[in-house]
């Protein structure tokens, strides 16, 4: 079914938005009518959102999910639940969508489930293909979709270009569109209009430029890459590769987009999506390339009040009405066709049509294109609004066209921190106000504070809470550093008439560098250690009674001179491996701006003792045999010494851990016997270690050379 098909006169009222999750939706259906619903699918969503339809007798009622272009999306299919029915539209590619409820008529409740709290100011890089098969019209209606998408992003948001051929270049790196929006919009599209065709397809290298770009604002948390092609990558790096490769770009979103392209080839750009979480779009014509990038930044960024895809005869006139809230910051009415002449005409609630041209005193910006008409009009008047079709030079009846408007909201948000300038380690107050005419509550506000560049510190996160309704305050108390702050905040929600909104209101302050007390370290008590056979012991380290009279947190540094080789280790409790000897370790602490006096530990490591002798049994050990090999060590202790001073079950074999150890003691011997670890025992000589330790600490060992053989080498 074609949206297309359905008459203005079928559908009954204006489109109304599901805007709050989990809330039913009181509606009432005259017989032969429809009602439509609009909501948004954000890309990225995490979940599998349903649509819900409650009534009194269920037969005969249905749910029909169609996308902006009216579409009928065959895959999503209602179905009967006791009550009424569902349509789960979880998969769906992000942007605008319509529901359609028909039925016999009557009263039913309507409810979303499952849709998320906040949409959030994109951060954008277009990634264009501009090698030599794009030449001619195919790079020139590249570039018209390109800046048809540009000229529909927001104020706030972020955006950069990036070209590739046989290499990839920044000819616009990423920026903010700010107010007028115009200047960066205008900047952005006259580096597309620039770009030219010639070369290969190195599309691995645009997206490793795309994401070098995105990574310079890690901090954006919808940072989305749109990658346009024509045809398949023949450069290495291929696109896979650099994707797999940069782990750090993991959370940038790809869109892939086929200008054209072979169906094996647009099965590798869905590949390539996937790999990002994001989604691949055919785009076989220069209408469809269009759309897609209107699908794509229509997720999540602009509310949809009404839509409209329908059909005008020569001459005639299509009416839609709209309603604008005060809480609107701004409007923009989007008419799209497929060619010849249609006219948008834009009426406010007073009567008053909007020029057809830009004005930017007066908040209006007109785009008038080829087979398009955008009108974006700043903080709007509220009332009634009509948006009418008129065909002007149509070439047949049922002329088919797609009419939508969006709103973004007008919301006020104040961040307060008195400037200063403020006693140092004392803290400061940030204060968030939001107001749309009435304090907003349930809004999440975070705060970035950034301390001055040469503590090299930061940047810290401060979650605000809301003290009462509108009033959102976090209490900062990290100002060791003198000098002057940053602060970013983050401010995410709902307007009170259930519009979603984001604003990043910044201020800074000045801290005045407080007095240091210098921290102070303590190593330890001394210590005495026992090395091992091989002359070699590890030492725990114990630097925890260093403290700092600021209480600010401490860095430890250990330092030793062994063999005249500096050995240096870090922690609060770190461990150290040292020689047979008398050594001298120094710690040194820092509390993030001096370093204390250093404090020194003596450490003494006992030597081991050698073994009066030790016989190993076998003297060839044979390997790659169906049986386990075993090793025998056979140690007499030197001296005076009895199996009565040997700790139980520590003889160990050497040169790797072998399992199965048994071990018996008596007079002046120690017997063990251990499974051999094959992979150890690689050499046609090998030099093997028994040792066992005294209850004194003391280690005593031996060393004796065994034949390897293995067999079926």
């Amino acid at each position: 079914m074609k949206f297309s098909t359905i008459r203005p006169a079928t559908i009954e009222g204006n489109i109304q938005v599901l805007r709050d999750l989990n809330k039913w939706y009181d509606g009432h259906l005259s017989a032969g009518f429809r009602k439509s619903y609009g909501f948004y699918m954000p890309p990225a969503s995490g979940f599998s959102p349903a649509i819900k339809l409650e009534v009194s007798s269920p037969s005969g009622w249905d749910l029909v999910l169609v996308d902006r272009h009216g579409l009928d999306q065959a895959g999503f299919v209602s179905f009967a639940i006791p009550g009424g029915r569902a349509l789960a539209v979880g998969g769906l590619t992000p942007g605008p969508y319509f529901v359609i409820v028909s039925g016999p008529g009557g009263a039913y409740r309507l409810r979303f489930e499952g849709f998320p709290d906040v949409f959030k100011p994109a951060t954008v890089v277009s990634v264009i293909d501009v090698s030599g098969s794009m030449g001619g019209t195919k790079l020139a209606a590249a570039k018209s979709a390109c800046n048809d998408f540009i000229d529909m992003m927001n104020t706030g948001d972020k955006i950069g270009i990036v070209g590739f051929s046989t290499s990839a270049s920044v000819p616009y790196p990423l920026t903010q569109i700010g107010d007028p929006a115009s200047t960066i919009k205008n900047a952005a599209k006259s580096k597309v209009n620039a770009l030219s065709a010639g070369g290969s397809t190195a599309m691995g290298l645009g997206i490793r430029a795309g994401n070098n770009e995105l990574k310079r604002f890690p901090s954006d948390r919808n940072r989305v890459m749109i990658v346009m092609t024509d045809g398949e990558e023949n450069v290495t790096p291929y696109a896979a590769e650099v994707i797999d490769g940069d782990p750090v770009a993991n959370d940038i979103q790809i869109f892939m987009i086929g200008f054209g392209v072979s169906a094996s080839t647009m099965s590798n750009l869905r590949l390539l999506a996937e790999k990002r979480n994001g989604q691949a779009y055919a785009a076989p014509t220069t209408q469809d390339l269009r759309d897609v990038y209107f699908k794509i930044i229509g997720a999540g960024m602009k509310e949809p009040i009404a839509g409209l895809a329908g059909t005008i005869n020569p001459g005639g006139q299509v009416t839609q009405s709209f309603h604008v809230d005060a809480s609107t910051a701004s409007l923009s009415a989007d008419l799209s066709y497929p060619g010849s002449d249609l006219d948008l005409i834009l009426t406010d609630p007073d009567g008053n049509e909007i020029p057809r041209q830009t004005d930017d005193a007066a908040g209006i910006e007109f785009m008038n294109r080829p087979t398009s008409e955008t009108y974006l009009i700043k903080m709007p008047t509220p009332g009634t609004w009509r948006a009418t079709v008129v065909g002007v030079d149509v070439p047949s009846e049922d002329y088919p066209f797609n009419l939508y408007a969006f709103a973004q909201s007008q919301v006020e948000t104040k961040l307060t921190v008195a400037p200063g300038p403020h006693a140092g380690r004392t803290p400061v107050d940030i204060v968030v106000e939001i107001d749309d005419g009435a304090p907003v509550s349930g809004v999440s506000v975070i705060a970035e504070v950034t301390p001055p560049e040469d503590s090299g510190a930061g940047p810290f996160i401060v979650g605000l809470e809301e003290l009462e309704p509108g009033l959102y305050v976090a209490a900062f108390d990290t100002t060791r550093w003198g000098g002057d702050y940053a602060v970013d905040a983050e401010v995410e929600g709902r307007s009170n008439l259930g519009f979603w909104f984001s604003r990043s209101p910044s201020a800074s302050f000045n801290v005045i560098a407080p007095p240091n007390f210098e921290p102070v370290a303590v190593a330890g008590p001394n210590q005495t250690v026992y090395a091992h056979g091989d002359g070699l012991a590890r030492v725990i380290l114990d630097g925890s009674g260093s403290y700092d009279p600021d209480d600010d947190p401490l860095e430890y540094t250990w330092s030793c001179i062994t063999d005249s080789t500096l050995i240096q280790t870090t922690g609060v409790s770190p461990e150290m491996t040292l020689p047979s000897g008398e050594h001298i370790i120094s710690l040194v602490v820092n509390d993030g701006i001096e370093d204390s006096e250093p404090n020194e530990v003596h450490i003494t490591v006992v030597p081991p003792l050698q073994c009066r002798r030790l016989l190993l049994w076998p003297k060839t050990i044979h390997l790659g045999l169906r049986r386990n090999p075993v090793i025998a060590g056979f140690l007499r202790l030197p001296g005076d010494i009895r199996a009565a001073d040997v700790r139980p079950k520590t003889a160990t074999c050497l040169p790797a851990p072998l399992a199965g150890r048994r071990e018996w003691l008596f007079g002046r011997w120690c017997l063990a016997v251990f499974f051999v670890n094959e992979a150890a025992f690689c050499n046609n000589t090998q030099q093997v270690m028994f040792e066992v330790q005294l209850n004194s600490g003391h280690f005593v060992y031996g060393t004796e050379a065994v034949r390897v053989r293995r067999w079926g080498k």
